[in-house]
Formats: C-alpha cells, structure tokens, sequence
C-alpha cells in the first residue's frame, strides 16, 4: 500500500484525505461513479465545488492501486460506460481506523477549546 495511505498515523484532516474518506463513506451504501460520488459527497456537507473532476478521479485511481476500492466498467445500452466502484474489506478497515484515530484527534481539539474557553473567560471576569 502507498505510503499516503498506509495506516492513520500521519493523517490529519487534510483536504486531500477528507476526500478519500468522503468517497469511501460514499461507497459504504452502494457502489457508485464518480461524477455520481460528488453529489454523494455533497450531501455529506463537503463543499464539492473546489474539487476538479481529475482529481476525483486521480485520487479513486490511486484508491484503487491501493486496495482500498475495486471497478469495473458497466456498460450502457444508452450512453457512455461508466466506471463502478465499490469499497474493498481493505476500504473499510482503513476508514475505520482512519475514524478512530479522528476520534481521538477532534476529543484532543475539543479539550483543548474547552480549557482556553475557561482561561480566556476566567481572566475576563
């Protein structure tokens, strides 16, 4: 696996890897496309409109190298083909890891909130 996506130790909530985490949330449900996976992600709350169209599709590119989703090519009788994906066991192993340790991570920003909230309102008063 590319050492981008290996483990969650190095991730934070890069815009980069909030996609891919978007994405594969988006597949948990059902298997999907990518023009299709951008509304998904929107309904999510992710503002899409900064996200290219190559990207997202660079990004599932490499999500594939990686194991972390599987294609394949449904062919229309009407219309282009369009490229299917679906989330992978090694998918969902990584989008849980990558929560749990987001978890910790927004528990930690949190504290942190909590006690410069106190201190800034105690030293006010």
């Amino acid at each position: 696996m590319r050492e981008k996506f290996k483990g969650c130790k190095g991730i934070g909530f890069k815009s980069s890897n909030i996609l891919l985490v978007s994405i594969l949330y988006s597949l948990l449900s059902k298997p999907s496309y990518g023009y299709s996976l951008l509304d998904e992600i929107k309904e999510i709350g992710i503002d899409t409109g900064e996200i290219p169209y190559g990207i997202l599709y660079r990004t599932l590119r490499l999500m594939e190298t990686d194991g972390l989703v599987e294609s394949e090519w449904q062919i229309e009788e009407t219309g282009p083909s369009k490229r299917i994906y679906k989330i992978t066991d090694q998918g969902k192993a990584y989008l849980l890891d990558w929560a749990k340790t987001a978890k910790k991570r927004v528990d930690k920003i949190l504290d942190l909130v909590i006690r410069i909230e106190k201190i800034l309102s105690d030293s006010s008063n």
